[in-house]
């Protein structure tokens, strides 16, 4: 293994628990009803979300086993230019998804602006992580279905379904206050 690609793996390993230990608060709260963070989505919708997620986390380990057990570095495309590209994105990528997590946890419990902030803006930087590590792998000069799927299942979470659909719904109640 490169070491970008252990590099890689380390940083989706750690912080990916990390991101899972984060959902813990969350899902606390989420069962005990003291805060709705799915805001009052139906739970029909929440089943199908459910579903997308469990696909999406297949998605991500996916392509990061197939980034880390590729034999040579990508010669073309986002992840050409340098060999740290890739574990920088990761780690901004899994930074940003704990950040909602702490974020959505601290404005459950005192509303504010920068709490608010924090949640917006962790989704909006966890969606554009995730169509850059996309575009990377499209832009590859053998780009690999399996990889390609992992991905796009990915990002109709965290683009579609957090980016788009959950931050609507998070800052349609911040207007209606």
């Amino acid at each position: 293994m490169r070491d970008d690609q252990i590099a890689t793996l380390a940083i989706a390993s750690i912080l990916g628990a990390g991101v899972l230990g984060s959902y813990v608060p969350v899902v606390k709260d989420q069962l005990s009803k003291t805060y709705d963070h799915w805001l009052q989505i139906p739970n029909d919708t929440r089943y199908m979300f459910y579903a997308l997620q469990l696909l999406a986390a297949i998605g991500f380990i996916t392509w990061t086993i197939h980034y880390c057990t590729r034999p040579e570095p990508y010669k073309s495309g986002l992840f050409s230019y340098s060999r740290a590209f890739v574990p920088i994105l990761i780690t901004v990528l899994l930074l940003s998804a704990i950040g909602w997590s702490i974020g959505t946890v601290l404005h459950a419990r005192r509303p504010n602006k920068g709490t608010a902030a924090l949640t917006s803006g962790s989704l909006i930087v966890t969606a554009l992580c995730s169509l850059l590590l996309l575009a990377g792998q499209l832009e590859s000069e053998t780009p690999v279905w399996y990889a390609i799927l992992g991905l796009l299942l990915f990002c109709l979470v965290t683009v579609l379904g957090d980016g788009v659909g959950w931050n609507s719904r998070f800052l349609l109640g911040l207007r209606k206050k």
